[in-house]
Formats: C-alpha cells, structure tokens, sequence
C-alpha cells in the first residue's frame, strides 16, 4: 500500500510534464492490458484497465482514480495502469461531462456495476484522488473505514 501512495505522489510530482503528449490509444495496443467500457444505470460511465492476468480465480483488487473540480486527470493516472496491474489492482476511471461535483450515490452505483466483472475484486476498493476526488475518498472512507481497501 505504501508503494502505491508513494507512486501516486510521484506521478504528480514528476511525470505531469511528461504525460503531456501520452497518446490515448497506447494502453489499448498493449498486449498484456485490456481496457473495459461502461456505464452504470444511475452512475458514471467508466473505463477500468487491467492485465490479461486478472481471471475469476484471481481477480484484480479495485483501484479508484476520483477527479479533482475542472477536469478528469485521467491524462496523468491511466499511463500508470500497467504498473498497477503488475501490482495486481485494476485501475477505474470515470467519464463525465462536468467535473465539478461527485454524487455519492451515482458513485456507489458505479462501483456496484463495475464489482459485476468477474475478474475485479470491488469489495474493498483502494480510494484515491486529487483535489476535490481526494477530499471524496476521505469522506467515503471516514464515513465507513471498513468498505474500503485504503
């Protein structure tokens, strides 16, 4: 877990300059990720990555990237996606038109949908986020440690 937030606070510190010109459909043509799409009923659309090796036996743990206000920062998380599936954890992000507010229950109902994958494990997902998305995951986690992985 360590590892992690301190990988998170490095792809702030460091990389944002060099994720400018990240080309979108790179994690698409790696032959170890594979990218899944949805939208949940009365949730978020989404996209969630994770590697060939996450099966229903072993599934990938949840990790969930929460927006700040003004924009998604997916630009500066999802290049990381391959090293958080060798991790073994499976990388959500979200897709929405406005980024200036979170609706805890449209949030819920994502994970509810994205937990339907047989190869992600959503019981305790790893919260994470910047800005606005961090002040979420600490509201979501104080509200209920035991839900989440983090």
């Amino acid at each position: 877990m360590r590892y992690l937030f301190l990988l998170c606070l490095f792809t702030q510190a460091f990389c944002a300059d060099h994720v400018k010109n990240f080309p979108p459909d790179l994690l698409r043509r790696l032959p170890n990720m594979i990218i899944h799409e949805g939208k949940a009923d009365e949730g978020h659309s989404w996209r969630i990555h994770t590697s060939t090796d996450a099966t229903e036996k072993q599934p990938h743990k949840l990790l969930v990237w929460l927006h700040g206000t003004g924009g998604s920062g997916n630009e500066y998380i999802e290049p990381h996606a391959p090293f958080f599936a060798d991790a073994g954890y499976a990388l959500l992000v979200f897709e929405k038109e406005k980024y200036h507010s979170w609706k805890i229950d449209q949030l819920q109902a994502t994970l509810t949908d994205v937990g339907k994958l047989k190869h992600i494990n959503a019981d305790r997902p790893v919260l994470m986020g910047y800005s606005l998305g961090g002040q979420i995951a600490l509201r979501l986690w104080k509200r209920k440690p035991e839900a989440y992985g983090g």
